[in-house]
């Protein structure tokens, strides 16, 4: 953070300095190892179980998502595993249905899926319970799909009719939780976490990994919504439960272990978020291999943790780190790397060293506008940390047209009254009342 005086809200700080898309935590289903990097090498088929058909339509749905400018972060990654998901399910029923529709997945015909599942619950309407549960099986496939072609609306009626079907399965009621949380609808996605738990507590007992996962997901539901003291227990139990269960060198361990640290992080408690960075760490080096992107991940908390302390020499080999890391997974033209590179301009930037800073805040700007489009949130929050950088530095004119540009996305995407975009527009009134003066 800047301390030069001035009448201008640092809007960057509050969605760049603690990086939710390189966070692990909310990992819902470990399904094996589908990195990025096996993604961006094109091997999808071999190492992920997804054709190229499948993964040339998810490509498509990203593109499609960054054009519409929902300010829905979604990234190919997040959506080859949410199809490994599917097919795992699918692979659990034994039925022609799921079978053919495997085959339509496989050929990226995510529509023809649909048809073939839609077709099924008309065929299950009878109202008997067997029935009844066929059809939930056959909604939850639905909302999955939809959630592939990023239909969320549909996705979410798909999981609350599975959930009203088949009332009692932990599986639907953690999905529709999820989809409520990542939609911010964080009221209604309580309760679900908490029947979801109860129930697999009572199913599979207290110490499965299973309780670790519903544990972990109503532990970042609270720590969301600032209620740390509620979060820290659940994060705790979680931690014990994969330690016990799966061993201390774990990519899910790893995964407790980084989510309590930014539980930590949050509340000012570095020592203890230190510590557990570490150890993430190091799980993660061991396990997954150095360059592996979870590591990435690692590298850029750790940084982070130590940036904010002030801990600048630090905290720049670990950016340095995270950033050739990235770079190598994803290539250097994603937005991953776009946020590592405007955190490791922070560094420069809290150092004074501006020469050093500019470079780095203006090529994140470019990945970004590149990656998700000119008229994207992400890029009117790049767009108003750039303009702060030259504000901070006297340069007016130079922030001018970037908080105009920043201010008019934000509208856009926000609206008017969206706390981001009033943000934005004072800061770009105090500016043009100063450039007057």
């Amino acid at each position: 953070m800047r301390h030069a005086k001035r009448t201008f809200i640092a809007l960057i700080v509050n969605f760049v300095c603690w990086q939710p898309a390189l966070s692990k935590s909310y990992s819902q289903f470990t399904q094996g190892d589908c990195s990025p990097a096996i993604i961006a090498q094109g091997d999808v088929s071999v190492s992920c179980g997804i054709s190229k058909k499948a993964l040339k339509r998810l490509q498509q749905s990203v593109d499609q998502q960054a054009k519409k400018n929902t300010g829905q972060d979604v990234t190919l990654a997040m959506l080859v595993k949410d199809l490994q998901e599917i097919k795992e399910n699918l692979a659990k029923r034994d039925d022609d249905i799921a079978k053919q529709a495997q085959v339509k997945l496989d050929d990226g015909d995510f529509e023809a899926a649909k048809h073939l599942f839609e077709r099924s619950f008309q065929q299950h309407a009878e109202n008997t319970k067997n029935q009844q549960k066929q059809q939930a099986a056959d909604a939850f496939a639905l909302a999955n799909i939809s959630t592939l072609q990023l239909n969320y609306p549909e996705a979410k009626r798909y999981y609350q009719q599975a959930v009203q079907l088949d009332p009692e399965n932990a599986l639907h009621l953690n999905r529709l939780g999820l989809h409520l949380y990542t939609m911010g609808e964080y009221a209604q996605a309580e309760p679900l976490f908490q029947r979801s738990l109860a129930i697999r507590e009572k199913a599979l007992g207290k110490e499965h990994p299973d309780v670790a996962t519903s544990l972990n997901n109503l532990a970042e539901l609270y720590r969301t919504q600032g209620q740390y003291a509620k979060a820290e227990p659940l994060y705790q139990r979680s931690l014990a439960i994969r330690e016990k269960a799966l061993g201390k060198e774990h990519p899910d361990v790893a995964e407790s272990l980084n989510n309590l640290a930014g539980l930590y992080d949050t509340q000012g408690q570095y020592a203890k978020a230190e510590s557990l960075h570490h150890r993430s760490l190091a799980t993660d080096e061991k396990v997954l291999g150095k360059e592996h992107p979870a590591v990435a991940t690692d590298l850029n908390n750790l940084a982070e943790l130590y940036r904010t302390q002030g801990q600048y020499a630090k905290a720049e080999p670990l950016y340095q780190r995270s950033l050739a890391n990235m770079e190598k997974a994803l290539g250097k033209d994603h937005p991953d790397v776009a946020k590592i590179l405007n955190n490791l301009a922070l560094l420069y930037d809290a150092q004074g060293q501006y020469a050093q800073a500019e470079p780095l805040y203006q090529r994140s700007l470019a990945i970004k506008e590149k990656a998700l489009g000119k008229e994207h949130q992400s890029v009117a929050i790049s767009l108003s940390g750039l303009a702060l950088f030259y504000v901070a530095q006297g340069q007016y004119t130079q922030a001018l047209p970037l908080l105009q540009r920043s201010s008019s996305i934000m509208e856009k995407a926000l609206g008017k009254e969206h706390p981001n975009t009033k943000t934005v527009r004072a800061n770009l009134q105090a500016l043009q009342a100063r450039v007057k003066h």
